[in-house]
């Protein structure tokens, strides 16, 4: 009886702490949504420094309809990269959308920034 006790004790302790590393390894997920207007033709400049910090990258995850330029610039290890973007001459009145994510390969925190660009 006394080995089973033992045995349950030290079974249910090491339960508890499993569960405790997946709670505190949870992924954490920030979303910051942006409208801005903007006229055909003109550069839109989105500074993501602010959003990351030093060996974080960015991506363009979901790619804009009606650009013709969606890039990412100034990429070095010291995270400052630019997301630069042009309307296409023929999407005057239409809504580009742009999802964005910045993180770190070997870390599970993310920053998603949904770009919502109304052309003019």
């Amino acid at each position: 009886m006394k080995k089973t006790t033992v045995f349950f004790i030290a079974a249910l302790f090491l339960l508890l702490q499993s569960c405790q590393k997946e709670v505190m390894q949870k992924e954490i997920v920030k979303e910051v949504t942006i409208d801005t207007a903007l006229t055909a033709g003109t550069h839109y400049f989105l500074q993501l420094s602010s959003y990351g910090d030093e060996g974080d990258y960015a991506n363009i995850i979901e790619k804009p309809a009606y650009a013709s330029t969606s890039k990412m610039e100034n990429e070095t290890d010291m995270f400052t990269s630019v997301y630069h973007y042009v309307a296409a001459a023929d999407a005057v009145g239409k809504t580009d959308h742009v999802t964005i994510s910045v993180s770190r390969t070997a870390c599970k925190d993310s920053t998603f920034i949904y770009l919502n660009l109304s052309i003019k």
